[in-house]
């Protein structure tokens, strides 16, 4: 009675509880061992839905030590389902990812950072995604790379007006636009959220 046959996913526990009790009384070398097995398997899984077999294959490299192949895999994830609008899901996701990473990995760290920040203040987290964004401009700031930091403080500019801070979310915006112009960012999509970031500037602050 542990094990449900399923007609073309094989065998599975009867629920996860039951998985994970049976699962953490075996010795850890043991667990690794079966996760390599799985992730092995996985990675090789001819004609299985990638909607299955991708959460499976991250779960299990993860589990067996493999942090980097796993921190990738749910990366990868993460931004299928913010893609979808899958926010929780995909919020969820990049933690997981987090976990995974190195501190030194800091490119890595600034993706995660920066697509959690964007779910979060999608499902009402508004401090957890400035925290984010926060965090994932001082990646930017010690890769160098301003048109990111520009393009994250529209990002906070975005989640103050959420929570209708807007004299912080006027600020972020120019100072996104300082940087911008100072960086000889003229990139279309950049120059599109300046303009949208001081368009909502001014209209709360009831300019013409």
């Amino acid at each position: 009675g542990l094990l449900l046959s399923h007609r073309q996913e094989g065998l599975s526990f009867r629920n996860e509880l039951l998985r994970v009790t049976v699962e953490r009384s075996l010795p850890e070398a043991d667990r690794e061992r079966i996760h390599s097995a799985a992730f092995r398997y996985y990675l090789s899984a001819a004609g299985a839905s990638e909607r299955q077999r991708l959460p499976r294959l991250a779960m299990h490299a993860a589990a067996a030590g493999l942090r980097d192949e796993a921190a990738a895999l749910y990366i990868d994830l993460a931004e299928s389902a913010r893609g979808r609008h899958a926010y929780i899901e995909a919020e969820s996701t990049y933690t997981r990812a987090l976990e995974l990473l190195d501190a030194e990995d800091r490119r890595r760290r600034f993706t995660v950072l920066r697509g959690r920040g964007l779910m979060r203040y999608r499902v009402g987290r508004y401090e957890d995604s400035l925290a984010d964004f926060a965090g994932a401009r001082e990646l930017a700031r010690g890769l160098g790379d301003t048109a990111d930091e520009a393009d994250l403080l529209l990002e906070e500019a975005m989640a103050y007006d959420w929570i209708n801070d807007y004299a912080r979310s006027e600020e972020r915006v120019y100072a996104a636009q300082r940087m911008a112009d100072a960086g000889n960012h003229h990139s279309p999509l950049l120059q599109v959220r300046l303009l949208l970031g001081l368009g909502r500037a001014q209209f709360r602050n009831g300019s013409r």
